[in-house]
């Protein structure tokens, strides 16, 4: 009887360590280019530092990727991605990968999307994401693109 106790105090413990637990969202903090590729690449990813301006590998055949982190809670489903300053209609959203702290939280995402490479031109592509909390302020990363 005593052991069925210990094991029952034992497993009434485990399960309240499991519960979950919440903290506020954080607001938006960062949006960063991390990558860029395209099936006439072989899909083999230009990875972006976060000081790069330019990609160092063209985009060629008919679809292109982008990856975008956002760190923050953002409004909307997804940042916005321009080239030229004009919004690329044909993106489509990929799975996205959740960026956790070290507490388990989530902080951030990386956002994945495909476009039409013949809807866009060689020249700036930029990821804009807009703070969930008012104001709404925006944070815009850019990258130079060659488009083949």
């Amino acid at each position: 009887m005593k052991k069925a106790l210990i094991a029952l105090v034992a497993v009434a413990l485990s399960l309240i360590q499991m519960t979950a637990s919440a903290q506020p969202a954080p607001p938006l903090s960062d949006v960063q280019i991390l990558g860029v590729t395209s099936d006439g690449a072989g899909y083999i990813w230009d990875e972006i530092s976060f000081t790069q301006t330019t990609a160092s590998m063209p985009l060629t055949g008919t679809t292109g990727y982008i990856a975008i982190y956002v760190q923050g809670t953002q409004l909307g489903s997804f940042p916005a991605i321009r080239n030229g300053g004009n919004v690329i209609t044909t993106t489509q959203a990929l799975p996205i990968q959740y960026v956790e702290n070290s507490m388990g939280y989530i902080i951030g995402a990386i956002h994945y999307r495909q476009f039409d490479l013949a809807d866009v031109t060689t020249g700036q592509f930029s990821a804009t994401a807009i703070n969930y909390y008012p104001p709404n302020q925006s944070i815009t990363d850019f990258l130079y693109v060659h488009v083949e």
